[in-house]
């Protein structure tokens, strides 16, 4: 495992927000006072710096446990069994639970987009069959972070892949979505942190290959692809649903408290 290359940079804007309000909590920083004019609430400097304090530590701590190792998954030995074809990609790899996802040693079918496509030899991951593949977090209140992976079509040239994020405490519906189109010549390497809005906060996520109209569909005509180098973080904190959503369910929350407040007001007048 690599620790997150993000680290360092998000590590100096910690140290830089914090740091000089640490300094005045502690009393080491001083500032000129305030005229008694332009105090608006007068408190206790030292209660009010203790609870500064306490609050520093707090989110010093919560930055510190989300930030967690990335782990990058290569569907290899010895984490996984060696194989001279392929096999169901078990639940519990890299505590993650696996559906309809297989591995596949790349010189089973030398020349083909599974070969091309195995990053970190000597396998890759594919959707068995073409079919949906989904990736879940079984541990409870715990998400994952989809930082990247390596993707490859096994045989199409031009296939696209859906690929949905959910955060199913929150909503049955994926709250992140992005259509990525693959070759069988090489991977292209995506950026799920970004695609999307990013896939952050999830503990469920699919991949749904599909050709569009007038697609090439040569023989065999197969709408599976390899994966590899699938990298992804823990993390505590579950996303959220686009901003369009949340707009819907707030107008929506808002109709019914309105819906509320005018049968109250018709009650009160009836009763007068």
């Amino acid at each position: 495992m690599q620790l997150l290359s993000t680290i360092p940079t998000l590590g100096k804007k910690v140290v830089r927000a914090f740091v000089p309000t640490f300094l005045y909590a502690t009393g080491r920083l001083k500032v000129a006072p305030i005229p008694a004019a332009r105090q608006p609430l007068r408190r206790s400097p030292r209660r009010f710096r203790r609870f500064l304090a306490t609050a520093i530590v707090a989110g010093l701590s919560s930055v510190a446990n989300d930030l967690r190792a990335q782990i990058t998954l290569g569907f290899d030995p010895p984490d996984l069994p060696a194989t001279t074809s392929f096999s169901l990609v078990p639940n519990g790899y890299g505590g993650l639970n696996w559906n309809n996802v297989y591995y596949i040693n790349r010189n089973y079918l030398a020349g083909s987009g599974y070969d091309h496509g195995t990053v970190s030899p000597p396998d890759a991951a594919f959707n068995g069959f073409g079919t949906a593949a989904t990736v879940v977090d079984p541990v409870a209140a715990q998400y994952f972070n989809f930082t990247s992976a390596d993707l490859t079509a096994a045989w199409i040239d031009g296939l696209h892949i859906l690929v949905e994020g959910y955060n199913t405490d929150v909503s049955p519906a994926p709250i992140r979505s992005a259509t990525v189109t693959v070759n069988s010549a090489g991977p292209t390497l995506f950026d799920f942190s970004t695609l999307g809005g990013g896939f952050n906060g999830i503990n469920k996520l699919t991949f749904t290959t599909f050709l569009n109209p007038g697609d090439p569909s040569p023989n065999p005509a197969g709408t599976e692809f390899a994966m590899d180098d699938f990298k992804f973080t823990t993390t505590t904190r579950g996303g959220t649903p686009e901003p369009g959503s949340l707009l819907l369910s707030a107008l929506g929350i808002a109709g019914l408290g309105l819906g509320a407040w005018r049968q109250r007001v018709k009650s009160r007048r009836a009763a007068a």
